[in-house]
């Protein structure tokens, strides 16, 4: 018995289909103001009332509307994980209170590390959250962006002739164009070299 390797050609395409989709998180966002040592958030009622001084320490990220967030505490915690919606930026209020939407209305004392929650923006503005009240500084909060996507696949199409140009290849493309669902698009065609094995007896 032997073996042989025969080099061919082949062509592969790439294709999406929209009808597919995954959420991933983008990178950790920055806060707008890390650590900001002004208020606190009310336990679940999405109200931030202004004091200074406080031992009280909050990060307050700029969001925009209609995302879907990610937010997470890592291992390191404090005893708040209060977290409200506002359009207004507390930073700039000097006294009184500020209404805005309670993010979690559970959970919001002593937090688990990593504890974590979805929420929806519903338009431009902040998310508060406060993460101690002890005076505890450097813990760190992480605020992702989702973003949904349509993932790209590789599919083999079969080996072709050495003598393939770009024009038979475009026709294979609208070939295989019209074989697909309405839901699937040709993001790129692509010929590649690599080998066949062929045993012999």
């Amino acid at each position: 018995m032997a073996i042989e390797l025969v080099k061919k050609n082949y062509l592969i395409a790439y294709v999406q289909d929209s009808n597919s989709s995954e959420v991933v998180l983008s990178e950790a966002l920055t806060p707008y103001i890390e650590d900001f040592n002004c208020g606190w958030v009310g336990t679940g009622n999405g109200v931030w009332s202004y004091e200074k001084p406080t031992q009280s320490y909050s990060d307050v990220y700029s969001v925009q509307g209609g995302h879907k967030y990610y937010l997470t505490l890592g291992s390191d915690v404090g005893t708040r994980f209060r977290v409200m919606f506002t359009t207004v930026d507390v930073s700039t209020v000097s006294s009184g209170k500020v209404n805005g939407t309670a993010v979690n209305k559970s959970n919001y004392n002593n937090p688990s590390p990593n504890q974590n929650l979805y929420y929806t923006t519903p338009s431009d503005g902040y998310i508060v959250v406060q993460k101690d009240n002890v005076g505890k500084t450097g813990i760190k909060t992480y605020l992702h962006d989702t973003i949904t996507r349509s993932p790209i696949h590789c599919q083999f199409l079969g080996a072709v002739n050495d003598n393939l140009d770009s024009n038979k290849a475009l026709a294979i493309v609208e070939l295989l164009k019209s074989c697909l669902n309405s839901s699937v698009q040709v993001k790129a065609v692509k010929k590649i070299e690599g080998y066949k094995l062929i045993v012999k007896k």
